[in-house]
């Protein structure tokens, strides 16, 4: 009896605080804090970045050969990415001069952990065109192998394309998510914080 007498006390006290406009919070939801642990955003990427597991720092070593990466397969892929009627860090238009770009460059990405693959995995790395653009040659040599600013602690290793830096931190990004590849924590709170102006 004295168990319905709270129950139905507890259920008029709620249909009074509605009626005078007041909210009711379920149990252990605290009323100051309405968000969720995980608050999603619209960008599936910045979702993605907020639950990524990071390193303490990047291992630079001089181990890097390219040719380990090379791919066959490479003039016929270079050749189509360079179709494309505008080149990305710019926005200009291709006019015939172009190189394909890797992104996320071939030597940061292994750098990166791309050390640890095997050679067929570096192959298919070498020629995802995910993460190949169209790029004027001037473009790609200044870009090298550097990290884009808005995610870089280091100024010195970072680079700031002339054009549009949400699509080209997107691209570099989503592919070290894509490859599960190395990222520190400042890093990703750099990317996160930058990514989510982006629209």
């Amino acid at each position: 009896m004295r168990r319905l007498l709270t129950i139905a006390i507890i259920a008029i006290t709620a249909v009074i605080l509605t009626a005078c406009g007041a909210e009711t919070f379920a149990p252990g939801v605290n009323p100051q804090t309405r968000e969720t642990a995980t608050v999603k955003t619209d960008n599936p990427l910045v979702d993605a970045l907020k639950h990524y597991p990071t390193v303490s720092r990047i291992q630079w070593r001089g181990d890097y050969q390219r040719e380990s990466y090379h791919s066959p397969d490479w003039k016929r892929v270079r050749d189509r990415v360079c179709q494309t009627p505008t080149l990305f860090y710019t926005g200009r238009t291709n006019e015939g001069s172009c190189e394909a770009d890797h992104v996320l460059s071939v030597s940061e990405a292994h750098h990166r952990g791309a050390r640890n693959w095997t050679e067929a995995e570096r192959r298919a790395f070498f020629t995802d065109e995910t993460n190949l653009v169209a790029s004027a040659p001037e473009m790609n040599r200044e870009k090298g192998n550097r990290t884009p600013a808005q995610v870089g602690a280091n100024p010195r290793h970072a680079w700031d394309p002339p054009g549009d830096d949400c699509e080209y931190v997107s691209v570099w990004t989503r592919t070290i998510v894509a490859y599960q590849l190395d990222l520190t924590r400042a890093e990703r709170e750099r990317a996160v914080e930058f990514l989510s102006t982006c629209h």
